[in-house]
């Protein structure tokens, strides 16, 4: 059964062409130049993935479904990104075909449901705990749409770098190795950047009656001994017999010589 699911896959982007023929009504919103350029980039994306060029062609059904959404659209956008092994961007591309159920075939329908099944295998979950809530989270180096204190982000297997950012706080950046299915959880709390800076500029006080650090007592101690034996040293040499010639070999250099 699973067999025949991902066959079906196989075979969309054949029958989803046919949105290049559909009419456009001269009466429906965006019905002219749009759709006539979304229809264009379909078109293209089709032909790419006949070449066997699936990062164009999923570059060209992205732009057309911007242009002119439709589940045909975005089906042919998540199989050539599954292709590509982008299992999570194709996993995004699918919720367009949910948006847009209403001009979506049956056999459409089936071989999203049927991809969406297969993609959730390959991906591994991870349950976020961010704070501030409003913070924005970037899986490498593209914004994810997830928001709130609590998110559900879904990963592509391999090294994963999350940034989480918000203005007014310092940066965090976590690196992650995930496997497919695996499923982990983190948590990250961003300090404020002001809380960082009072911090930094707090000076250090040392009372009296306290004993220094052990670090610094050692200090200390290195001090006194290097200016004990430059102390002596110094007697020692203000005591030793004077060099002939005041130390020097007597040698003066001549100019033009």
């Amino acid at each position: 059964m699973r067999c025949a699911a991902i066959v079906a896959v196989a075979t969309t982007l054949a029958h989803a062409g046919s949105y290049a023929q559909a009419p456009v009504a001269s009466g429906e919103p965006q019905a002219t130049a749009e759709a006539t350029h979304a229809r264009a980039l379909f078109e293209r994306g089709l032909q790419l993935t006949a070449e066997g060029r699936h990062a164009e062609a999923a570059e060209s059904f992205e732009r057309s479904y911007g242009h002119y959404p439709r589940a045909s659209t975005a089906l042919n956008w998540a199989i050539v990104l599954h292709r590509l092994g982008r299992s999570r961007e194709a996993l995004r591309a699918l919720d367009g075909v949910d948006a847009n159920r209403d001009d979506a075939a049956e056999d459409d329908l089936r071989d999203a449901e049927a991809l969406r099944e297969r993609l959730r295998g390959l991906l591994a979950t991870l349950r976020l705990r961010v704070e501030p809530e409003d913070a924005r989270v970037e899986i490498d180096g593209r914004i994810d749409r997830a928001t709130g204190a609590e998110r559900l982000v879904v990963l592509d297997p391999g090294r994963r770098v999350l940034r989480v950012e918000a203005d007014g706080f310092i940066p965090q950046r976590l690196e992650l190795r995930v496997a497919a299915g695996e499923e982990l959880s983190r948590q990250l709390t961003l300090d404020p950047i002001e809380a960082a800076r009072v911090a930094a500029s707090a000076p250090t006080e040392l009372r009296l009656d306290e004993a220094p650090p052990r670090r610094l007592r050692r200090a200390i101690g290195v001090s006194v001994v290097v200016v004990a034996v430059a102390v002596l040293v110094g007697v020692l040499v203000a005591n030793r017999p004077a060099a002939p010639n005041g130390g020097t070999t007597g040698d003066v250099l001549r100019p033009f010589e």
